[in-house]
């Protein structure tokens, strides 16, 4: 379905940034550096971008939730297989036989264009917009975790309520991501001031 959540745009937008970058590197030979830019990516997005989509994928929002959550996860799954395949070639081609033919090496390399293709059309305030909430989703989900891990609480536990003290424009984004973050935190409710 059609990617139309914010953070599955700015992950997706992020991605791009990426292939630009791993592209020019390699063309430099500059092949310890994409690697790292590409592991650094790959952490924050199992660290964050999966976390938060989580419950919406397996449909708890709905099918169109869904379905804007499934379109960005395939997009980055098959583009991350072809970014870590100069450098982890049996398993990259491994996972790519899962769910693709062929194999990965024989794969056009990402592109940008190939991404945006994907994305909703947006003014350069909508693509700010969509990272502002993404940044501020993860945040969010950082912040909370920490607390969590400090107070010695186990994951699986429910939190009631989770009160949060921001400025009024990173208030206004918590729409869009809170039920993202009540599933990926277990949070009943926010509260925001």
């Amino acid at each position: 379905g059609p990617i139309t959540y914010a953070v599955d745009c700015a992950m997706l937008r992020t991605l791009a940034d990426l292939v630009d970058e791993s592209t020019a590197n390699l063309e430099g030979y500059d092949y310890a550096r994409v690697l790292q830019r590409v592991e650094e990516f790959f952490w924050r997005f199992c660290d964050d971008y999966l976390e938060l989509v989580k419950g919406r994928r397996y449909g708890e929002q709905g099918a169109s939730a869904a379905a804007s959550a499934n379109s960005a996860l395939v997009c980055a799954l098959s583009v991350l297989l072809r970014l870590f395949a100069p450098f982890l070639p049996f398993v990259t081609e491994e996972v790519w036989s899962w769910w693709q033919a062929g194999s990965v090496h024989r794969a056009s390399w990402p592109t940008r264009a190939e991404i945006e293709a994907l994305l909703p059309e947006q003014d350069e305030a909508g693509r700010a917009s969509d990272q502002a909430t993404y940044e501020w989703a993860a945040s969010v989900l950082f912040e909370v975790r920490k607390q969590r891990s400090e107070a010695k609480q186990p994951l699986k536990v429910p939190i009631t309520k989770v009160s949060i003290t921001a400025d009024l424009a990173q208030v206004a984004l918590m729409p869009q991501v809170e039920a993202d973050l009540k599933a990926a935190l277990r949070v009943l409710a926010f509260e925001c001031t």
